[in-house]
């Protein structure tokens, strides 16, 4: 009898023995064959991987800027778009238009002014990479413009002749004003007071595709509005999103920026609060709100007598207020726009720094 237990437990610590090491044999000689091999979900793949030496707060960003990779800044470049752009009996467009090349090609459809970013600053005849801006003097040129364009594989495209001899096709980008501003139905009402700046964003970005992408990163959006510029209406860069909870608008301001991925670029959007005027003080709800706290743990509107009360903590020194005065103090204070033609420009009375 105690032959056979022994016997039966000798057996059984080889048999474990052995199944253990070849398990991790094949193991070792399978990662050493393929040690690139990535699975078709790369995305998902890569982010698993990350996950290994990062901390939860990187976590937690790497998680907002893997489902930020699908956002490309020229989705409105379709075939339906194009489509529609061709096809609505009024269109507005923006006098402004984004091509890939210059020349006087652009004079039959109207008289415009050739210009590319930074060009003042430079000492060159031509857009060094590659693509400028015609500003036509009336909207009317851009609609034939666009008229006299042909739609292929999603772009509009126009070719540039001399007389009868083609020198290139290049590709348009007009604007159309109806993608300044995108309010979000389904949501609760308007609250001006969560209205946050947002810069950094790409300039071929619609309202709606930027709704979307906070929507799907913050949530609760009520409205967004995309700032232009002033006598073109065409897009500038940034824009001004509204929310509908405090929560919503902390959790932003919080952030602070992220980063957008798209097919051609890595943008980081920052985002800053506004300071607005005519606001009541959040404390006792009478005096005028003159002072903004810009700090996470007040970010509240007060007057003087409520903001010296709810300062007087030691910890609180490093808090300044800010209001409209004070941020000419500030660099890269700039008071925004009066209301334009189409109302698309951020209304008079918000600041930001």
């Amino acid at each position: 009898m105690v032959g056979w237990l022994v016997g039966w437990l000798v057996g059984w610590l080889v048999g474990w023995l052995v199944g253990w090491l070849v398990g991790w044999l094949v193991g070792w000689l399978v990662g050493w064959l393929c040690p690139f091999y990535t699975p078709a979900s790369s995305t998902s793949t890569l982010f698993y991987l990350a996950t290994l030496t990062m901390s939860e707060q990187s976590l937690e960003t790497l998680e907002k800027e893997t489902l930020l990779r699908q956002i490309e800044d020229e989705n409105y470049d379709s075939d339906n778009h194009m489509t529609r752009l061709r096809a609505d009996d009024c269109p507005l467009y923006s006098r402004k238009v984004f091509v890939d090349v210059i020349g006087n090609f652009f004079e039959q459809y109207g008289t415009n002014i050739i210009d590319w970013p930074h060009r003042d600053c430079c000492n060159v005849m031509a857009p060094p990479n590659g693509y400028a801006f015609v500003i036509f003097d009336h909207e009317h040129a851009v609609r034939r413009l666009i008229n006299a364009s042909d739609v292929k594989q999603g772009k509009l495209l126009v070719d540039m002749k001399d007389g009868e001899t083609e020198i290139k096709t290049v590709q348009v980008k007009p604007w159309s004003l109806s993608c300044l501003s995108c309010t979000l139905m389904g949501t609760i009402p308007y609250v001006d007071r969560y209205a946050i700046f947002v810069g950094g964003v790409p300039r071929t970005t619609t309202a709606m595709e930027l709704a979307q992408l906070f929507q799907q990163v913050i949530s609760g959006v009520v409205e967004v509005t995309l700032e232009v510029e002033r006598h073109t209406n065409y897009p500038r860069g940034s824009a001004r999103v509204v929310f509908g909870t405090r929560e919503a608008y902390l959790v932003a301001l919080a952030m602070g920026r992220f980063t957008l991925f798209t097919l051609r670029e890595r943008r980081i959007l920052e985002m800053r609060p506004y300071v607005l005027d005519g606001m009541v003080c959040e404390i006792c709800h009478e005096a005028a709100g003159i002072y903004l706290c810009p700090e996470l743990p007040c970010m509240l509107y007060y007057c003087v007598p409520c903001w010296f009360m709810a300062h007087q903590n030691d910890d609180m020194d490093d808090h300044k207020p800010v209001s409209r005065r004070t941020l000419g103090l500030l660099k890269g204070w700039r008071q925004n726009q009066t209301l334009c033609r189409y109302g698309n420009c951020m209304p008079s009375g918000y600041y930001y720094f």
